[in-house]
């Protein structure tokens, strides 16, 4: 069943991810001011026996490579945050419950949002939507890496810069 989601949108995002065994994430360059708000539930999320990452947060950074402060903070305190570009859907795979909204779902106006729960679509979106690793570029459930010369976070580019499908891994800052 879909809902609207009209209130307590950082409440119910926080019961979901106490419920979820996989957290699956994708947020647009954007406000991500309710990120800090779902730290300690998106660390209590517990690693499988797989060696992936539960939990992935892929955040679209600034055209220079840099990364919202509330991203930087949830890498800090352990959260598995990659950055992306570009991001063009802003949703949430929580276990068996899809959110959507038609701006930055964690930021202060999320537009309009919708909660699915429903574990055959939840699956189906968790696969459509994970990013697979190749070509030397990790995918979801596996951890960034930061830039050896100025050790920004790379960035998972999948256009080049025509928009044409390309998947490469570089820094933003200095192209290393």
């Amino acid at each position: 069943m879909t809902e609207l989601v009209e209130d307590d949108l950082v409440a119910r995002l926080r019961d979901d991810v106490k419920r979820a065994a996989t957290v699956d994430m994708w947020l647009p360059r954007g406000s991500l001011r309710n990120l800090p708000a779902l730290l300690p539930e998106l660390t209590a999320v517990r690693n499988g026996d797989s060696g992936a990452e539960s939990v992935t947060v892929w955040v679209e950074p600034d055209p220079d490579g840099h990364l919202p402060v509330e991203a930087l903070q949830a890498r800090w305190e352990g959260v598995n945050i990659r950055a992306c570009l570009p991001v063009l859907e802003s949703c949430a795979v929580l276990g068996d419950v899809v959110w959507s909204s038609s701006e930055p779902l964690l930021g202060t106006e999320p537009g309009v949002v919708l909660r699915t729960e429903y574990r055959a679509f939840a699956d189906a979106a968790r696969r459509a939507q994970r990013r697979r690793p190749g070509a030397g570029v990790p995918g979801s459930g596996q951890l960034g890496e930061d830039c050896g010369h100025c050790r920004r976070m790379l960035v998972r580019y999948e256009q080049d810069r025509r928009g044409r499908t390309d998947l490469r891994h570089e820094c933003a800052s200095c192209g290393a």
